[in-house]
């Protein structure tokens, strides 16, 4: 759940938290290719604990599950998942 006053708060947890509760995994590539969807949790990033502070093995798979997920994306666009990927985990 986000934080009253966040950028994007209300959609984040009216509309797509529930979207990822309702469809899981599924729900992935939607939300990290949508461009609101994107821009809400990149902008909910902002606010959460750096993900440079993962333990490594976490890091780790991260990068292997978005790398098999997304294999047409730049670098830019993999880290950006990741970041969207890591504020669903941590909002969730």
């Amino acid at each position: 759940m986000t934080k009253a006053g966040w950028p994007h708060a209300e959609l984040i947890d009216t509309v797509f938290l529930p979207y990822f509760n309702k469809n899981g995994e599924d729900s992935i590539k939607f939300l990290v290719n949508g461009s609101l969807s994107k821009n809400a949790f990149l902008s909910a990033y902002k606010y959460l604990s750096p993900i440079e502070n993962m333990p490594d093995n976490e890091k780790k798979e991260m990068k292997q599950y978005v790398i098999s997920l997304f294999p047409e994306k730049t670098t830019l666009e993999k880290m950006e998942a990741c970041k969207i990927i890591y504020s669903i985990g941590n909002l969730i």
